[in-house]
């Protein structure tokens, strides 16, 4: 007879540690990129993981809202009562804890909405959660243990240049519930560690509680319940996984279509909605995910051979909703520049992008240091250092894509098939006011051959826990190579350089070469409120007329005169101004003028100060201008001038 499904909390004896906030979603809350973004990057990464043949992996997202009466059956079916009193039971252990405020405010919603949100990710054509129910058995794919019960944890079996290692990043799917709790479900085939059939399992991450007279660490385990367990002399409780309970899969809307094959799903309760700032409808929070799916998995989608399918569906109680189907579908046009540059062949390049549309690419290398560690999918240690090839390639956009929020960037990405990062470069073409889009390939992405797959595992062991950049101070990297900083320098110096002369300088109508953009200036100040008056700029233009200098000119203008204190004075008013490097997010350092002066017109200019900056006393007149020249050769030292943009500025 068939054991009911429970939970099982693991105990904790009044002496042992005790655990706090979800760990894993506090290091994920400290990362660049938005919840929505990592659950949707870590979902991707862990349904291609385990392709089970070369075809697409099919993923279907499903968002389903539940209220009433079907979500009060819900909840019974999920053995809601003793999942609350632990949930209550941390909610009350700690005011000053973000997660009891966030369980107890969850709990208040869920009684006075009578409604809550299931996100279900769930993947075909993939092995789904295969593998014994502990560690304690050998397994070469452990996927089941990796993801419901270790934590922290990477198989010693798993391939090393996959996308993810059921590490740190899957913690996104507790951390996107609101009561931190997830369930699982799974078609699998037949080995000798399990049954065919379909697998059930759920976890919950609360922190240590008391419940009734007991303590608990804070997880708990959803599934068969198996009482007095022993192992090496200890006697246990613990929750096995519930085999080919169909009904009970229909009613945690966890069944799978047989026809689908294997696969798993992946289910989050009570998704946090309020992850969109202003929260979000059902079908908003959808295309949300989309979105995110279509920036960082295009690569699997659109390149050949596509390693992805995608859907999404939306449903209310056991109705579809088939009202935002068009809204819903796969739409890549907002990265087609980037999916073009990926494309690139030789029969639509130029040796320069430097008008609407052109494209340009270069095959580079990049020696990666010895390996310290043997790659067993190799079959072999490698020796030394191996010459690996790269490919940089970039799109010039059009006017209509200056405002992409990725413009002016290179996508980084490996063969596993998802964008690494977005990356900034240091380098940028001089007075360009169309934008590029550039694509980094490195790995088995450009083909199947030994050099490729080591460079495969390099730059995957150049990723931390989220897989979100290519860091030469990735924590253990050390340890499986000789002196890999200094290969990653290279990597991003060739980058670089090779991007220079792949801009080119845009044609400009007017042939006098390259000017300050419009965006890049600053417009000036505002008063204080009583002054009521306006400094602004305007022709600001900057020429580069010498390897490290520049000519610069502008007019700065006050649109009325400061009141004064005497009448009896003169009108007049004080404005600093100069250039400074222009940084991403801030101004850089200032550019001290090495020459300035006024028009003759303006002689009712007085030069305060010219050390960092020009400071000056403007009597009688309501405008001036200025022309000078500014070299940078201080500032930049021995880097490559060419790789900085300036900005203007004015100061009161």
């Amino acid at each position: 007879m068939r054991k009911k499904a429970s939970w099982t909390f693991v105990r904790r004896g009044p002496k042992d540690p005790k655990v706090g906030d979800y760990l894993p979603g506090k290091i994920l809350q400290s990362r660049k990129l938005n919840p929505i973004a990592v659950y949707t990057r870590e979902g991707g990464q862990n349904t291609l993981n385990q392709p089970k043949d070369d075809n697409p992996v099919k993923v279907e997202v499903k968002l389903i809202e539940l209220t009433g009466r079907v979500l009060k059956e819900y909840l019974e079916n999920l053995q809601w009562n003793n999942l609350k009193n632990h949930i209550k039971a941390c909610a009350g252990s700690s005011s000053q804890s973000s997660l009891a405020r966030t369980l107890k405010e969850s709990l208040k919603e869920i009684e006075e909405t009578n409604s809550l949100f299931i996100l279900n990710i769930e993947d075909s054509n993939s092995f789904g959660l295969t593998g014994p129910e502990g560690d304690d058995e050998v397994s070469d794919k452990p996927n089941f243990f990796n993801l419901c019960k270790a934590t922290f944890s990477t198989s010693e079996n798993a391939k090393s240049a996959r996308g993810g290692s059921y590490g740190v990043g899957k913690s996104i799917f507790w951390t996107c519930s609101k009561i931190s709790t997830v369930l699982f479900s799974s078609f699998v085939e037949k080995t000798k560690e399990n049954p065919s059939g379909l697998r059930l399992y759920g976890r919950s991450e609360l922190s240590s509680h008391k419940e009734k007279d007991a303590y608990f660490m804070g997880t708990g385990f959803f599934g068969e319940e198996i009482t007095n367990r022993e192992h090496d002399g200890f006697t246990y409780n613990s929750g096995d996984s519930i085999w080919d309970d169909y009904d009970l899969a229909k009613k945690l809307y966890l069944d799978r279509d047989k026809n689908k094959g294997t696969g798993a799903t992946i289910s989050i309760i009570g998704f946090k909605e309020g992850l969109y700032e202003n929260g979000a409808e059902g079908h908003e929070i959808l295309e949300g995910i989309k979105n995110q799916f279509e920036k960082y998995f295009w690569p699997s989608l659109s390149l050949s051979p596509n390693k992805l399918q995608l859907s999404f569906v939306y449903q209310r109680n056991n109705r579809i909703i088939n009202d935002y189907d068009d809204l819903l579908k796969i739409d890549l046009s907002k990265w087609q520049h980037f999916i073009d540059a990926a494309k690139i062949d030789k029969e639509n390049i130029d040796k320069v992008a430097n008008i609407e549309n052109s494209m340009s690419y270069k095959n580079l290398s990049l020696k990666i240091p010895q390996r310290k560690i043997p790659i067993d999918e190799l079959k072999e240690k490698i020796k030394g250092e191996v010459n690996t090839p790269f490919q940089i390639s970039i799109k010039r956009g059009d006017k209509n894509s200056i405002n992409h929020e990725e413009a002016n960037k290179i996508a980084l990405i490996r063969g596993f098939g998802m964008i690494v990062e977005y990356k900034q470069p240091g380098a940028s073409s001089i007075g360009s006011s169309l934008p590029y889009f550039g694509v980094v390939k490195v790995g088995t992405l450009l083909g199947d051959t030994d050099q490729n797959h080591i460079s495969e595992f390099f730059f995957k062991d150049l990723e931390p826990a989220l897989h979100d950049r290519w860091d030469s101070k990735t924590v253990g990297l050390e340890t499986r190579y000789k002196n890999a900083k200094k290969a990653v320098d290279d990597f991003y110096e060739q980058i670089d350089n090779n991007l220079l002369e792949m801009l080119g300088e845009e044609e400009l109508d007017n042939k006098k070469g390259p000017e300050l953009l419009s965006e890049m200036l600053s417009l000036g100040f505002k008063g204080k409120k009583d002054s009521e008056y306006t400094i602004s700029s305007e022709n600001i233009k900057a020429v580069i007329v010498g390897k490290y200098e520049w000519s610069v000119s502008g007019t700065i203008k006050i649109s009325n005169f400061p009141k004064k204190q005497d009448e009896k004075k003169k009108d007049t008013w004080e404005v600093g101004f100069g250039f400074s490097i222009k940084e991403e997010t801030s101004r850089g350092d200032k550019i001290p003028f090495s020459e300035i002066k006024f028009n003759e017109s303006d002689s009712c200019v007085e030069l305060i100060d010219n050390k960092s900056e020009a400071k000056v006393k403007v009597t009688n007149n309501k405008k001036f201008s200025f022309q000078g020249k500014i070299d940078l050769k201080k500032i930049v030292g021995n880097q490559n001038p060419k790789l900085f943009a300036i900005n203007f500025y004015t100061t009161n």
